[in-house]
């Protein structure tokens, strides 16, 4: 059965009373809901649909994943009254249909790690808190590997001693990767498709990525790179609650937290150099994902006087140039969890602070940047001399005359260089200092209402 509702702002929201779950107590029902924005809200960006998972009254997101079919797969935990009672496992259709949805019942405390897809096979990382059915089988309370098809049977189950899950990835081979935690102790657990132990690294767990080398990257607090044997390659500072994101070239982008309504995104390479580092206007790091094209996404809070206003995602090249900047409508109380982009579409997993559901968003991208009221060519900007010991030179060209912020930031994410250029010609012409800053790679930034861009700035 469909309810269907207009809103007055052109919104249609179609309501579909989907299917059941029983928990031994009460039915619980899924409801979707897809959410078609009209033309002028995104100026080009699409929310194709948006799905609320609602099973009990609260249900939190965890994280997202996808097959080569271009199925979605969402993990999470549900609640009735703030107790959490169980996690579940929901497949999407690209449209946005729900194909199944798994679930652990009368779990107390339960947690959900996330779901992590190789090939045919899913994997899920789950706490439960008191005996619960997995598969027909009751399992007493601990944490556990959960191995399914995508038809959502379950293979098999392993038993893990630790008591709070973390991430879950796989290798390009099918090998497990766990993360996870008791009392203060953490490791990694790396297991083949058999559900097998082959290594545990001790005192890392966190977000995790895999390289295309099969080489683990972690941060327990540092981000940490493994070889595929567990050995440590090389440990670098960043903040323990960021997330990162591997591109095919080998290199690592680390979204991490600064102060309130502050972020920073960072590009190492393989060998753990720091090849830029920007700053972000965003309030915590939430979703990073990385395309086929090496080009990296990410989805913040945006917001003025330390009030969020909603969720921006923006696109980088490996270069740092921003390519795509878009806020959602209507995404005031939504907090990012999860971001991955699937045959040329952006999937965003989210929690809502008002409502207690969890969401499920995809959002068709453009192939040019629409943000930028003006793309910007090449010629409209030029630096020379460029690398520099000091002195660069700064031409643009432009079609208005509003003024111009230019700030220079080194690869720590600090600010050397700020200024706000009120010329009210359309050809600006600047001189940056950089007399007395170390060799190295600064990244140039420049905004103003009708552009943004970014340039690389090398002292040598």
């Amino acid at each position: 059965m469909f309810f269907r509702m207009t809103k007055s702002d052109g919104t249609k929201i179609v309501f579909s009373d989907f299917s059941y779950f029983n928990d031994n107590h009460k039915m619980k029902r899924i409801i979707i809901c897809f959410i078609l924005f009209y033309g002028g809200f995104l100026k080009g960006q699409q929310i194709s649909w948006s799905n609320t998972v609602n099973i009990g009254n609260i249900t939190e997101a965890c994280k997202i994943d996808s097959d080569n079919n271009g199925d979605i797969y969402l993990s999470g935990r549900y609640s009735i009254s703030h107790s959490y009672l169980g996690t579940y496992l929901t497949k999407y259709s690209s449209n946005g249909t729900i194909i199944w949805s798994d679930t652990t019942q009368n779990s107390n405390m339960a947690e959900s790690g996330g779901v992590a897809v190789y090939s045919n096979i899913l994997y899920t990382i789950e706490r439960i808190g008191a005996p619960s059915d997995i598969a027909g089988v009751t399992y007493s309370p601990g944490m556990y590997l959960i191995k399914r098809d995508l038809a959502g049977q379950v293979q098999w189950v392993v038993q893990q001693n630790f008591d709070s899950p973390g991430d879950i990835v796989t290798d390009h081979v099918g090998n497990i990767y766990v993360a996870a935690g008791v009392w203060g102790n953490m490791a990694v657990r790396k297991y083949n498709s058999s559900g097998v132990l082959l290594n545990t690294i001790n005192g890392a767990a966190g977000y995790m990525a895999i390289d295309k080398w099969n080489n683990l990257y972690v941060i327990p607090g540092n981000l940490n790179k493994y070889n595929p044997n567990g050995v440590l390659m090389w440990s670098k500072p960043v903040d323990p609650s960021s997330k990162l994101a591997m591109d095919n070239l080998g290199n690592c982008y680390v979204y991490q937290t600064g102060s309130f309504m502050t972020s920073s995104l960072m590009k190492f390479n393989s060998a753990g150099s720091v090849e830029w580092n920007i700053s972000l206007p965003f309030d915590g790091a939430h979703g990073i994902c990385c395309d086929s094209n090496n080009c990296v996404y990410v989805a913040g809070l945006f917001g003025t006087n330390q009030v969020s206003s909603g969720v921006e995602i923006r696109k980088y090249d490996g270069s740092a140039n921003n390519l795509l900047s878009f806020q959602l409508p209507n995404s005031v109380k939504l907090i990012p969890t999860s971001l991955i982009i699937k045959n040329g579409a952006l999937f965003m997993a989210a929690d809502h602070n008002l409502d207690y559901e969890a969401y499920l968003l995809k959002i068709d991208l453009p192939v040019t940047t629409t943000f930028l009221a003006k793309n910007y060519k090449e010629n409209h900007l030029t630096i020379s001399p460029n690398p520099s010991s000091s002195l660069f030179t700064v031409n643009i060209k432009k079609e208005d005359k509003n003024p111009i912020n230019l700030k220079v930031v080194d690869a720590l994410g600090k600010i050397v260089y700020t200024k706000i250029v009120r010329g009210f010609e359309t050809e600006i012409e600047e001189t940056i200092d950089l007399t007395g800053f170390a060799k190295g790679v600064y990244i140039l930034e420049l905004t103003s209402e009708s552009f943004k861009q970014s340039r690389k700035l090398i002292v040598e």
